[in-house]
C-alpha cells in the first residue's frame, strides 16, 4: 500500500500511500512504519483537507434536496421494509437517517460493518499526527470539488444501490469484509478490482476521472518539496491509476515495505 516516489531533480523521496477510510484497527497494521515515513516529509497530503469538513454547510449538503425524505421517495411500505432490514442485519435505525441522500445512507451502513477501535479514520489519524509533526497539511481535492461528484450522482442510481443493499445485505456485508481483507493482506490489485466492480457505472466520475486531478496535483506538490500523500487504495493501481499517471508524468515508482530501510 505504500510506494516511494522520485525523480531526477529531487534527491529525497516521497511516499504515496493507499488508505482506508475506517476507523477498524486491521487498517492500521503499519502505521509506525508510516509515521517514520512522514517524518521524513515536510508536506502531508490526504485526499482531502479534513480540517474542511465541519460546519453545517457541508453537512446540509448530505441532505436531500427540498426538505424530501427516503420515506418520501419510495413509499411507506418499502421504506418500512427497509427499516425493519436494516435494524436486524445491521442495528441501523434508518428513520434517524432518512433525510439524509440515499448514497450517503448507504456510506454509514457500511461503517457499521467495520470496528471503531481507533476512534479516528486512518487518513484522520494520519493527519492528525503529519500536524503535530508541524507538517504542512493539504488536501488533494478540495471539499467543494468531492460535494460536485456527490451532486452528479443521480438520485435514482443511488435510490436503486440502497434498495439493492437492502435485498441483499449478507451479500454487502461480504463485500466489505473482504476489502478490508484485501487491505489487511496488502492485495492491492485484488482491492482495486472488487472496489472498480462495486462503483459500476460510476467509476468514470468517482475513480478514473479523479485519478486524472489526483496525479496532476501530486505532481504539483513534488515540484515543492518532499510529499507523504494518502489516497484511498483503489486509487492507485490499474491503466488508469494514480501509479501509472505519475509514471506517465516522469516520476519512478516502487513498492516499499516495512522491511526496507529508508
Amino acid at each position: 500500500m505504500l510506494w516511494q516516489i522520485s525523480s531526477s531533480n529531487r534527491i529525497e523521496p516521497s511516499y504515496l500511500f493507499g488508505t482506508m477510510h475506517v476507523q477498524d484497527l486491521r487498517a492500521f497494521g503499519y502505521v509506525d512504519f508510516l509515521k517514520q515515513r512522514i517524518d521524513d516529509c515536510q508536506i502531508f497530503a490526504n485526499e482531502m483537507n479534513l480540517s474542511d469538513t465541519a460546519g453545517t454547510a457541508v453537512q446540509s449538503s448530505f441532505n436531500l434536496p427540498d426538505q424530501l425524505t427516503l420515506l418520501d421517495l419510495i413509499g411507506q411500505k418499502k421504506y418500512q421494509k427497509l427499516r425493519r432490514i436494516f435494524t436486524k442485519a445491521f442495528g441501523f435505525e434508518l428513520d434517524f437517517y432518512r433525510r439524509l441522500l440515499p448514497i450517503i445512507i448507504s456510506n454509514q451502513l457500511s461503517e457499521v460493518v467495520f470496528n471503531k477501535e481507533a476512534g479516528l479514520s486512518l487518513d484522520e489519524y494520519l493527519s492528525r499526527y503529519a500536524a503535530e509533526a508541524g507538517k504542512t497539511v493539504t488536501g488533494i481535492e478540495s471539499l467543494a470539488e468531492q460535494l460536485e461528484i456527490l451532486q452528479q450522482i443521480p438520485l435514482d442510481y443511488q435510490l436503486k444501490s440502497l434498495l439493492d443493499l437492502g435485498r441483499n445485505v449478507s451479500k454487502h456485508r461480504r463485500h466489505l469484509l473482504q476489502l478490508m481483507a484485501y487491505y489487511e493482506n496488502s492485495q492491492l490489485q485484488h482491492l482495486y478490482l472488487s472496489s472498480k466492480k462495486g462503483l459500476g457505472k460510476m467509476r468514470k466520475m468517482m475513480l478514473y476521472d479523479r485519478n486524472l486531478v489526483m496525479a496532476d496535483r501530486i505532481a504539483a506538490l513534488l515540484s515543492r518539496d518532499t510529499l507523504f500523500c494518502a489516497v484511498g487504495a483503489a486509487h492507485l493501481p490499474g491503466l488508469k491509476g494514480v501509479l501509472k499517471l505519475l509514471i506517465d508524468r516522469g516520476f519512478k515508482v516502487r513498492p516499499v515495505f516495512p522491511e526496507d530501510r529508508p
